[in-house]
């Protein structure tokens, strides 16, 4: 398992934890915008409505957590400009909306990759 998996799974417990409703479904999806720059894009699936400002709240404690435990990657994004991190949280089922070719059949996928 990559450590990145692990590190979403660990953050997703944590957030759970304190209420936040995560389902435990999320999907990594990596790609280059048009300035040739790396994009990670973390969706999370969350069970129940949060405000605009609920969400934005728990998407900066995510994207927190990810910069914690990975500080060249918070190099790139914030300081170097190199690379984007998007955060997303989704309602249930619409975790790879606009990435549906990228699923095969059978179980669903956590961690699709595009290169």
């Amino acid at each position: 398992m990559k450590k990145g998996c692990i590190l979403l799974k660990k953050i997703i417990e944590g957030l759970r934890v304190e209420g936040v409703g995560l389902t435990g479904e999320y999907a990594v999806i990596n790609y280059y915008d048009e300035e040739r720059r790396t994009v990670a894009e973390v969706r999370m699936e969350i069970a129940k409505s949060l405000t605009l400002q609920e969400r934005e709240e728990v998407e900066r404690k995510i994207r927190e957590k990810i910069y914690e435990s990975n500080i060249p990657l918070r190099t790139m994004v914030e300081e170097a400009k190199d690379a984007k991190l998007i955060i997303k949280l989704t309602t249930p089922g619409k975790l790879y909306q606009g990435y549906e070719h990228l699923i095969k059949p059978g179980k669903p996928r956590r961690l699709p990759t595009i290169r």
